[in-house]
């Protein structure tokens, strides 16, 4: 296997050879004989974004300034606890506020709420499917209604198209 300076090689010379700009990234793989990891390392050390088209194949671009990676930033934390909230009429709103470090667009897919989304709710979500400029932000509020008693535990996971592909925050709370 070809190490990452000989990849990257390959790839601007295949590119450059078909006159492309935009590669379907399988072809270009299995014409350069590359696993798919070795193309995702490329296409992060060359600033390039990849995508899903309709039809499900996979392609490398670079961005309107000749590139960029998105990065994504959850403030104020990753992780939150809502403390003590009343089981009758109790509830606890947080807000996860979703940051662009990076220099191209951040896309989001459908953020979700695992184990325990019956206590959790994705309350107002500003985020799912957008794609967030860098430097911009988006929130979702997640709201923590106890159903009963005792400590109660969930995950709000954020899927988006930076190097960390999925983000998870932690989120937890106890029912009094």
């Amino acid at each position: 296997m070809p190490s990452s300076d000989l990849t990257a090689l390959l790839l601007k010379s295949y590119a450059r050879r078909n006159r492309k700009q935009v590669l379907n990234a399988y072809r270009a793989a299995h014409a350069l004989r590359l696993n798919r990891g070795q193309l995702w390392d490329y296409a992060v050390a060359e600033n390039m974004t990849a995508r899903k088209d309709p039809l499900g194949f996979y392609w490398l671009e670079a961005g309107p300034s000749g590139g960029g990676v998105p990065n994504i930033s959850i403030e104020p934390d990753s992780n939150h606890d809502y403390g003590n909230v009343a089981v009758a009429g109790g509830v606890g709103d947080f807000n996860f506020v979703i940051r662009n470090t990076g220099t191209s667009g951040l896309t989001i897919g459908q953020c979700s709420i695992t184990y325990n989304p019956q206590n959790f709710i994705n309350l107002i979500d500003n985020a799912s499917h957008a794609t967030i400029a860098p430097g911009a932000t988006r929130a979702i509020t997640v709201r923590f209604d106890p159903e009963s008693t005792g400590r109660k535990t969930g995950t709000l996971t954020i899927p988006n198209n930076s190097p960390r592909p999925s983000v998870y925050c932690s989120l937890a709370g106890t029912g009094t």
